[in-house]
């Protein structure tokens, strides 16, 4: 993180919550991540595939917050882990499967997100 001071916001970015299950690999990334000066680490995935150890893990873990959509229920995982937080996307993939429906363009959504 060159020129660095000391208020970087850092994400990590996946499509699925796997690896959290599996291996230390995102803890290892935040912490040289916070070692390095940044100051809160946020984990993004696509989906929530949260088993295993993988609650333990980001309790444990110096994420700021861990964010998923919703295409898998995480009301359960939330209630034990405070760090997840979920975006409703349900919008978003109505009006995708509405355009291709209608043979419209779904790269237009890029641009313009419904709310």
């Amino acid at each position: 993180m060159p020129g660095n001071n000391g208020k970087a916001f850092v994400s990590l970015w996946s499509d699925f919550g796997c690896n959290l299950d599996s291996s230390s690999d995102r803890r290892t990334k935040t912490d040289k991540l916070l070692s390095a000066g940044a100051a809160r680490v946020y984990a993004i995935l696509t989906h929530g595939i949260f088993s295993g150890p993988a609650l333990a893990r980001i309790n444990s873990a110096c994420f700021e917050a861990v964010v998923v959509t919703n295409t898998i229920p995480q009301e359960g995982k939330m209630k034990h882990c405070s760090k997840i937080q979920a975006i409703d996307i349900s919008m978003i993939l109505a009006e995708a499967i509405k355009r291709t429906h209608n043979g419209e363009s779904v790269s237009y959504l890029f641009s313009h997100v419904p709310l």
